[in-house]
């Protein structure tokens, strides 16, 4: 204790956890007396409590780095190197939880403060990569701004990244500029060099989906299915909460993939599992039974599906979630109730690729009806999709098709709904969807001038 004492800032200086108070206002009578876990506070939805514990817990690990790591690390770099690297890991977890604090408490625009003060919190090359990590995070998954994110993640490249969180989060940056066979590669590298079970699944799962991209199926049910019984294998103790998550949305997939329903009962009885743990907040129990209607909508349980998109509205009132009700709606032939929930959707509030789930809902509903209106509403969505991954490619321009003759005929409703279906299943799996690809613009006009 008294050793952390000798490395604390004046009591005027900027505490170090970031707040851009002085020491002696925010940590300095709290960061030994803490013994609350941040991540525990924040999954009960106690944001404000868990901000102030973790940032007593960084600055407590940062006065901890520079009492003893560090100069252990200056006399014997060798024998200090795994101590070091469990500091770097650990204080970029507390950064990465922080910040999570600062966006459910509303006060994201001030987290800027705790990227200026982490800089140099740890003097090695590898914080300096994990400083980049936290600047991208924050512009891109708080501020929505990619680009200025890519201008710190340009300098590198998937294949020379050595840290899993920051590719992940290039994943995420720039899913849209690798193709299937870079994303393959950098979910593989995920899985190699993660020590997260958790993400191991996650990363697996997410390769074998790419291969359904490439109309490869077999081979991505097989990685998927995979990485589900390795999961399974482990013992409870390594199994995390997320990694419960994680295993949860495999089942699902690869039961909607399949149109499994054992695969799918095993989904929702995972996910039933964590509704019923009272370890989340209401936004995560709302996303909790988003998933179960899926499922059940997987298995044709309507009223259920009805049910659990319903409960998710009441606690997480979602855009996506609306869009859902609305095909389970459709499915049990609540056209008009379809309709309305539809048209009331703010476009403005969705994401692209939550405009393309409209879009499917909107052709579900005009394959059902058989109506003018409902087939021109739905054409309109539809054909603006662009995409260059070869199973999209094929379903849009077949669903593009079927819902012009649908016009004028109903002869080939049955082949339109069976590749409805099928796309459907993707669209779930693979979220953003857009970018530059095929022109279905372009295809509409071919199939019109024939």
């Amino acid at each position: 204790m008294s050793s952390l004492k000798y490395f604390e800032p004046a009591s005027n200086e900027p505490c170090l956890c970031g707040s851009n108070k002085k020491f002696k206002n925010c940590c300095k009578k709290t960061y030994l007396k803490s013994k609350k876990i941040g991540t525990v506070l924040f999954n009960a939805g106690k944001y404000y409590e868990a901000l102030k514990i973790t940032r007593n817990h960084i600055t407590w690990y940062r006065l901890a780095h520079l009492s003893h790591t560090e100069g252990f690390y200056k006399e014997n770099p060798s024998a200090a190197k795994e101590l070091m690297n469990l500091d770097i890991e650990a204080l970029s977890e507390l950064i990465g939880l922080l910040m999570n604090c600062y966006e459910y408490c509303g006060i994201n625009h001030e987290f800027p403060n705790v990227l200026k003060s982490i800089e140099n919190a740890i003097r090695h090359k590898n914080w300096r990569i994990k400083a980049d990590y936290h600047n991208c995070a924050y512009l891109f998954l708080c501020q929505g701004q990619d680009e200025k994110a890519k201008l710190i993640a340009d300098k590198y490249q998937w294949n020379d990244l050595k840290n899993s969180d920051f590719l992940t989060l290039y994943i995420d940056l720039y899913k849209n500029d690798l193709n299937q066979v870079e994303l393959i590669g950098a979910a593989n590298k995920v899985v190699d060099i993660t020590s997260s079970p958790a993400e191991k699944l996650q990363y697996s799962c997410m390769a074998g989906i790419q291969y359904c991209l490439l109309n490869d199926l077999k081979k991505g049910s097989k990685i998927i299915l995979e990485a589900i019984h390795k999961y399974e294998q482990l013992p409870d103790k390594d199994k995390s909460q997320y990694g419960r998550i994680r295993l949860a949305d495999a089942y699902t997939h690869i039961g909607l993939l399949t149109d499994n329903y054992d695969l799918l009962n095993k989904a929702k009885e995972k996910i039933l599992k964590e509704i019923n743990n009272k370890e989340y907040s209401e936004a995560g129990l709302g996303q909790l039974h988003h998933q179960l209607g899926e499922c059940f909508l997987g298995t044709n349980e309507l009223s259920k599906a009805e049910d659990s998109f319903l409960k998710s509205l009441s606690v997480d009132k979602r855009g996506i979630t609306e869009i859902f009700l609305a095909r389970a709606l459709t499915a049990n032939n609540k056209h008009n109730e379809s309709r309305i929930l539809l048209s009331n959707i703010d476009i403005q509030k969705l994401s692209k690729a939550n405009i393309f789930d409209l879009a499917i809902s909107l052709c579900r509903l005009a394959l059902n009806t058989k109506d003018n209106e409902d087939i021109n509403l739905a054409l309109d969505k539809i054909k603006t999709i662009q995409t260059n991954d070869p199973m999209f490619i094929n379903y849009v321009k077949e669903l593009t098709i079927e819902l012009y003759e649908l016009k004028s005929s109903v002869k080939s409703v049955i082949k339109a709904e069976t590749a409805l279906g099928k796309f459907n299943r993707y669209v779930q799996l693979k979220p953003n969807l857009m970018g530059v690809g095929v022109d279905f613009n372009a295809i509409i006009e071919d199939f019109i001038s024939k």
